[in-house]
């Protein structure tokens, strides 16, 4: 470059930085933007004057900032995929890697029906991925397995034509295979490596490379060598791709499972100092009113306490400064007070310490592994210490939660804030929430019937109560403060400790349909689940809930979708026919 050219270059990029931090600039900047020229006569005609003013900037809702630190944490934990889950993933990984057996016993018989329904299901659902994904890119080790599985497939299931047809198909899926694993250490070379070499890193049996050489330079391998090549990149893929894939996370869920565990050992803790605490309250009030008639004997001179002991008495280091002696009230006053503080300590490092790990489980695990996690912990159970169909909203002990308003005061005190975190976090979540409560519900009503005993009975009281909690004015009164108005007062402004009875059954009354219908709830869907498939008479049941869920629709109420009903539509078909023939 010319030196004429390197100071129209420092030039620009002067500008460009001083327009970027918007900042003081000692001096004014002149160039040329309609063209390269070094005279300042032309320079002035095509100028440009960065201002040496500060730009005032408006101040940020605090809002604002948080959603903004909500959608960077959401783009760095998670990914638009083809899949739905990792679970699917995982679940078309193990079905695909079936048709190793395939190869090795060469007959159908050697999967049952469920497992050939499950390899043609993969096949079928990672052609969907293929078609969802941008140009049909997938991974390609999952697409290695893909093609190998389906030539297999085809192989024992005899849908192909001829043998060389199987040849040919064998020969091109384990070509693209090692070609595109080569191709991507090839990329970071300076120099072209050759593909032995290359796969010889990444640990791929040499002999799959001399096959994959013979196919595309030579003869084609015959048809039992390409089978035993195929099973045993399988293999390897299996090895090195899926396995380490799904222990991966395996080991991330196990953490996530963890931190929830933590969560609610955190809690217990937590409700164990409060009632610790408020026993010694107790035990003070009684210590203190028998030792009221003991006060009026005891002696605390004043005067000698404020003579002596202060800056102002230089000979007090010399004088007798121990204090008097007190009354036994006073001691027990200032050993409760003592121990109220540990107490708050206790208890405010059990509240910090339980949100620490929501706000790690929040942060660290992925959204379709938090997704799963959660809903089994809350739900369906299964997890940590929680049994199968119980999860942590349903508690175990009656006689700490009792199935009345008291016991859903105190679970609702222990998980709310977990709730509302994973709600505030990870959008949709409300929605998957309600919905699993209301499956967990029908699933119930499914499996006893007429016949609810005691603990079905208590299972779907605390699930209806977590229901109405979802759908309730105290949960969207942040999102819509208009729904938290009452007698010209905003609930939203005032701590829910310090609410009124009537104001307390306000704020628990269903928020108006305007606000749930913004908030994408699916209102409409799940009443009509739990008119179609509920039971009727069962307390706390879908019969109730469709009840509850109706008044909150009201005249939006919309059955199936507006889609008529087929039985209606040929009853009242088959009404008309009969009132036609009548007519005539």
């Amino acid at each position: 470059l010319s030196p004429l050219s390197l100071v129209q270059t420092f030039c620009l990029l002067y500008e460009i930085g001083a327009t970027y931090f918007m900042g003081h600039v000692p001096v004014q900047v002149k160039i040329s933007l309609a063209g390269w020229h070094a005279s300042h006569a032309t320079a002035k005609n095509h100028q440009r004057i960065i201002s040496t003013n500060h730009v005032k900037m408006e101040p940020t809702n605090s809002s604002t900032v948080a959603s903004q630190r909500r959608r960077k944490r959401m783009r760095t934990q998670s990914r638009l995929t083809p899949w739905k889950d990792g679970y699917e993933l995982d679940t078309v990984g193990r079905a695909l890697l079936l048709a190793m057996r395939l190869l090795r016993d060469a007959t159908m018989s050697c999967l049952t029906e469920h497992e050939q329904a499950d390899l043609q299901h993969a096949l079928h659902r990672v052609n969907m991925w293929k078609a969802r994904s941008d140009q049909g890119r997938i991974p390609h080790s999952m697409e290695t397995t893909y093609c190998l599985a389906q030539v297999a497939w085809r192989d024992v299931n005899g849908s192909c034509c001829s043998s060389m047809e199987l040849r040919m198909a064998y020969a091109t899926a384990i070509m693209r295979g090692v070609n595109g694993l080569a191709d991507v250490l090839q990329q970071n070379r300076a120099y072209a490596a050759s593909v032995a070499s290359l796969c010889e890193q990444i640990g791929l049996p040499g002999w799959l490379v001399d096959i994959r050489h013979e196919a595309a330079h030579n003869d084609l391998p015959t048809l039992p060598v390409l089978r035993l090549a195929t099973s045993t990149f399988i293999g390897y893929l299996e090895e090195r791709y899926w396995i380490p894939m799904a222990n991966s996370r395996h080991e991330m869920r196990q953490a996530a499972v963890d931190l929830l565990v933590k969560y609610k050992e955190t809690c217990k803790k937590k409700t164990t100092t409060d009632a610790t605490a408020k026993q010694e309250d107790e035990a003070r009030l009684i210590d203190s009113s028998t030792d009221e008639e003991s006060e009026s004997n005891e002696t605390n001179d004043d005067s000698f306490e404020q003579s002596l002991g202060t800056n102002r008495n230089r000979f007090a280091v010399l004088s007798d400064t121990a204090e008097p002696p007190k009354s036994k009230k006073q001691r027990n006053i200032e050993e409760a007070k003592a121990k109220q503080k540990v107490a708050a300590a206790a208890t405010k490092e059990a509240v910090h310490s339980a949100l620490h790990f929501v706000r790690v489980f929040v942060r660290d695990v992925p959204i379709d592994v938090g997704y799963h996690v959660a809903l089994s912990f809350l739900v369906w159970g299964g997890i940590g210490e929680a049994p199968s169909g119980r999860g942590v909203l349903i508690p175990g002990s009656p006689a700490s939660f009792p199935a009345s308003d008291e016991g859903v005061e105190r679970i609702r005190l222990r998980y709310k804030p977990l709730i509302l975190v994973l709600c505030r976090s990870w959008p949709g979540f409300a929605h998957a929430l309600l919905v699993h409560l209301v499956d967990h519900v029908l699933s119930i009503e499914a499996t006893v019937g007429d016949n609810v005993d005691e603990g079905s009975k208590r299972k779907l009281f605390f699930l209806t109560s977590w229901i109405r909690f979802l759908l309730s004015r105290e949960l969207h009164v942040r999102n819509d403060k208009a729904i938290g108005l009452f007698k010209k007062e905003d609930l939203s402004e005032k701590r829910p400790a310090k609410w009124t009875k009537a104001e307390l059954e306000f704020m628990k009354s269903p928020a108006p349909y305007s606000t749930l219908s913004q908030a994408r709830f699916p209102l409409n869907s799940l009443c009509d689940r739990c008119v179609g498939t509920g039971v009727i008479g069962v307390e706390n049941g879908s019969h109730d809930l469709s009840v509850f869920l109706s008044d909150i629709l009201g005249e939006y109420s919309v059955a199936n979708h507006g889609v008529p009903d087929r039985e209606a539509s040929e009853s009242i078909a088959a009404e008309t026919e009969i009132l036609t023939a009548i007519s005539l």
